[in-house]
């Protein structure tokens, strides 16, 4: 008999006693005790900007994303903004394709800004009259992990400089077509190429002619206000007086086959930019 109650106290014990201990883990609180726990995996990610290139009409900038979270993400959208540093909108940022990263593996995704004729001139005037371009994106990134869709919000600064975005001044090239006396003016007329994404205004230019041994035979002007659009060509036309001494240089250049040396600048504007581009070129007057 006792060694019957006995057993049916340590029984009652072996049942109850854990569950004593719980509610001394969780203070008591019937309510904690019996709700299911449940840790969710981390879902966390570190972005490092990796390059850019220009194609067509938008940047491409390319990401390296860390999976550095618990499980398999997968990055399917994003809703941002491309902004400068003093937070003016530029342009969208959408996603090129999906990409699929699994957990402590890194990953390439691309994002695309497409420059339409408003938000071109925005981006290429920021980047030419800012020292330091710093532009920042800003908005959410779209992942599914676990059949879960989920967004995380971003917010990255990075430096976008001009030779990125595939547009230099020096990249603008000015030849001479040709070289004609008519009545008492010389007119040589210059092809303008411009492989740039941006549309180039002709400002002007001072132009001065030369003769071999350093003789100042005339100086000439551009006309002003060309427009050179966009990955294109066009024709601008410098003029100037015919002077005695250019007179006689034409002369001596028929028999002797004397040639002229032109230099100077032309000057553009780039969307209300000012530049001066150097003109060095040798010539032939009276062929």
């Amino acid at each position: 008999m006792r060694w019957g109650l006995a057993f049916t106290l340590i029984s009652i014990l072996l049942s109850v006693g854990p569950i004593a201990y719980g509610l001394y883990l969780y203070d008591w609180n019937i309510e904690a005790f019996v709700t299911p726990s449940f840790e969710m995996p981390e879902i966390h990610f570190q972005v490092d900007v990796t390059g850019y290139s220009f194609k067509e009409d938008k940047v491409v900038f390319n990401l390296s994303i860390t999976n550095q979270g618990d499980i398999d993400i997968e990055i399917y959208d994003i809703d941002a903004w491309l902004t400068n540093r003093y937070g003016q909108e530029i342009t969208r940022v959408t996603l090129e394709k999906e990409v699929y990263i699994e957990s402590g593996a890194t990953g390439e995704v691309s994002f695309s800004m497409t420059l339409s004729e408003d938000s071109l001139p925005e981006l290429i005037k920021y980047i030419l009259k800012d020292s330091n371009p710093i532009f920042v994106i800003n908005g959410s990134l779209y992942i599914r992990a676990f059949s879960s869709e989920v967004s995380f919000p971003i917010d990255f600064q990075f430096r976008l400089g001009s030779a990125e975005l595939g547009f230099k001044p020096d990249m603008i090239a000015i030849d001479i077509l040709s070289v004609a006396v008519i009545d008492d003016q010389l007119e040589i007329t210059f092809e303008v190429s411009n492989p740039t994404p941006a549309e180039v205004i002709i400002a002007g230019g001072s132009l001065t002619l030369y003769s071999e041994d350093g003789e100042l035979l005339t100086s000439l002007s551009i006309e002003e206000d060309k427009a050179i659009i966009p990955r294109g060509k066009g024709v601008v036309t410098a003029y100037g007086p015919v002077t005695d001494e250019l007179r006689d240089f034409i002369s001596r250049s028929i028999v002797e086959g004397q040639k002229a040396s032109l230099t100077g600048e032309v000057y553009i504007d780039v969307y209300g930019v000012r530049f001066t581009i150097a003109v060095s070129q040798t010539i032939s007057i009276g062929d």
